[in-house]
């Protein structure tokens, strides 16, 4: 695990594409500009992604694209690890399973973004990425 450069963005974009089911490169791009990026690699490049960027009184953890739970578990950890004290949001949708592993960890539930979708919901990706937190409730 390790914080990466944009550089990287167009392989972040292409993960977020396919977890998400439609390009945000406008969103990555703006994250890149404002935040910066935490990844999991493996033996073929970035495996999985966490952005985090100054929001309101503190920061904001999200999107967090990843293939399962640990690998969710395992960024939001180091992302946390480095702000200790301060006020830290991430918006998790509901099916996350990770509500309770955050509270233990000392973050509030105080409600639950709802996940909105236009279309069917399987949408087709080129990976097994998934969504464990939303870049904010507004964005997905």
């Amino acid at each position: 695990m390790e914080w990466i450069g944009s550089e990287h963005l167009p392989t972040l974009t292409a993960l977020d594409r396919a977890a998400f089911g439609a390009d945000r490169a406008a969103l990555m791009n703006a994250l890149a500009g404002e935040g910066r990026f935490a990844a999991i690699t493996n033996e073929d490049g970035i495996a999985a992604f966490a952005a985090v960027r100054a929001f309101g009184r503190g920061e904001v953890v999200g999107p967090v694209v990843t293939q399962d739970r640990d690998q969710a578990r395992a960024l939001i950890a180091f992302i946390l690890s480095a702000m200790q004290g301060r006020f830290v949001r991430i918006d998790i949708p509901e099916d996350a399973g990770l509500s309770p592993w955050l509270e233990e960890l000392g973050l509030a539930h105080v409600g639950g973004p709802v996940a909105m979708l236009r279309g069917a919901s399987n949408i087709p990706g080129s990976t097994n990425a998934r969504i464990f937190a939303l870049a904010s409730q507004a964005l997905g």
